[in-house]
């Protein structure tokens, strides 16, 4: 009788092990799930009204990977990591997979952008090891994912390699989008030399995908005309891709290419433009320019600029934690192969004397590099020190004349700000601009408010113009675009002097006016 109970006992185990895991059942997730490879907005479509709580735990997780996913490529920063953390536990208990393997990269993608580096590069690296049994496609965001960390971290060897195991993967799916989007990260990565490998595949590739991708190809090719002096065909590339979708990378090399041709003036303009994109590393460029132009000109910007760019460095790592993070990297995949000879060479000693030799060798190297990187810090430490002391040793500049006084006041410095800020000035804000203005420019204010002749925005155009603001800060101040901004100065000119013309051609008589 005991028998039978202990056999009776160990089937009910048996098969309450072999039973099937809680699988996703909403039919709107598995919707969204079977799309999301190729289009994010029919999947963000499909979970657009869903509430973020389900009766059943699979759909929860499933609706956590999902969602996670869609604001990855959507580019938008996701600061809390919970959801997709319990999407990971779950599928991680539940048969894996896939679904496991997609929470883990969009894990690890959190963690990189939210500044936890090596725990990104952990739950990366799994999904790499985990997804090789898997299809081309996850292989291809895992690869790309590992490439975008290592390109952060200033990595550029890995980030190179994984872009390129990338792009061979985007080949094997055959996807056009795919492959353009590695080819674009390729050419930002590759050196000078052998960026022209990928120029003739980017070019096929341009009728064969939507604007997004050819206007980032497109700037990617101006990228590389800039690096060969190719001037011309460097412009026609990077004004194309502007002319398609607005692109931020195209808008700092074309800053670049009139930087080199001395219209110092427009290339402020466009790097001014780079600072509006989510690439950290766009932004720490179009800032390193910008910040020398105005030490000359307005302290005050430059010093705003300065202090934008140290919160981007405070994010990066320096360079011994550059060779960290590639030293992780190194580790983990040293540690994969040490599981598998475990797993073969378990029972012998030469397992043993392989694992000890390794640990000794990664001990010594780990001291080794320490010392370089305590020695490059130590150097890195004594350059800012000196930079201190000879930003302070510099002599205070001249004294300015009235109209310079004027743009160096409070009020105005304030609205600069507002406008480096994304924000609109309250309305005494506007009056006491017009009331400064009005100190050394009377007619010019008499002018603008009599009879009624200009609307509240029209006026808030001319007196910013008057004070030399840029069309970008105009659009920002008056909650419009640039491009609403150069439609109402060309409006302008005919309304109030009676010509045609341009939008620079209102900006001269403006400034005319006494």
């Amino acid at each position: 009788m005991n028998v039978k109970h202990l056999f009776l006992s160990f089937i009910a185990l048996w098969m309450a092990g072999c039973s099937p895991t809680e699988q996703p059942r909403h039919p709107l997730l598995l919707q969204a799930e079977s799309c999301i490879d190729e289009s994010c907005d029919s999947a963000y479509a499909y979970i657009y009204n869903l509430t973020d709580s389900f009766p059943h735990q699979a759909d929860q997780a499933l609706y956590g990977v999902l969602f996670t996913e869609i604001l990855h490529k959507k580019g938008i920063h996701v600061g809390n990591d919970s959801l997709i953390t319990a999407s990971e536990r779950f599928f991680s208990n539940n048969g894996k997979g896939r679904r496991w393997v997609k929470a883990m990269l969009h894990l690890g993608i959190t963690k990189s952008r939210n500044g936890e580096i090596e725990e990104a590069v952990e739950w990366l690296k799994k999904a790499e090891q985990e997804s090789l049994q898997l299809d081309d496609t996850l292989k291809y965001d895992v690869a790309l994912a590992l490439g975008d960390l290592n390109q952060q971290e200033n990595c550029q060897v890995l980030a190179k390699r994984c872009y390129q195991d990338a792009y061979l993967l985007a080949q094997q799916t055959g996807s056009f989008s795919r492959q353009a989007h590695s080819l674009c990260k390729l050419i930002r990565t590759a050196d000078k030399d052998s960026i022209s490998n990928y120029i003739d595949s980017s070019k096929k590739l341009l009728p064969r995908v939507d604007k997004t991708l050819q206007s980032e190809l497109l700037g990617c090719l101006g990228y590389w005309a800039l690096q060969k002096d190719l001037q011309d065909q460097a412009r026609q590339y990077l004004e194309k891709a502007i002319e398609l979708f607005p692109n931020d990378f195209a808008a700092l090399q074309l800053g670049n290419l009139f930087e080199k041709e001395g219209n110092t003036k427009k290339a402020c303009e466009l790097w001014f433009e780079a600072l509006n994109t989510n690439e950290d590393e766009v932004r720490m460029v179009a800032l390193e320019k910008l910040i020398p132009y105005y030490k000359n000109t307005e302290t005050w910007r430059a010093l705003d600029l300065s202090q934008l760019l140290n919160d981007l460095l405070k994010k990066h790592h320096s360079i011994d934690q550059t060779e960290h993070i590639a030293a992780l990297q190194e580790q983990f995949d040293q540690n994969i192969i040490r599981t598998k000879l475990l797993k073969r060479l378990a029972f012998t000693l030469c397992v043993i004397a392989f694992l000890a030799l390794v640990i000794l060798f990664f001990f010594g190297y780990h001291r080794k590099k320490m010392k370089q990187y305590n020695k490059v810090l130590s150097h890195i430490e004594s350059l800012q020190k000196q930079l201190t002391e000879q930003e302070k040793a510099q002599p205070l500049p001249k004294e300015w004349n009235l109209k310079e006084a004027l743009h160096e006041n409070n009020t105005v410095h304030r609205f600069h700000r507002l406008a480096d800020k994304g924000k609109e000035p309250l309305l005494e804000d506007w009056t006491e601009l017009s009331q400064i203005t009005e100190q050394y420019a009377p007619g010019f204010c008499r002018f603008i408010h009599q009879n009624g002749m200009l609307s509240e925005r029209d006026t808030h155009i001319c007196l910013l113009i008057k004070l030399h603001f840029q069309p970008s800060e105009i659009a920002v101040l008056i909650g419009s675009s640039p491009q609403t901004v150069t439609n109402s100065r060309v409006r302008l000119l005919r309304k109030i002097f009676g010509e045609q013309g341009g939008a620079k051609d209102f900006d001269e008589h403006i400034r005319e006016m006494e």
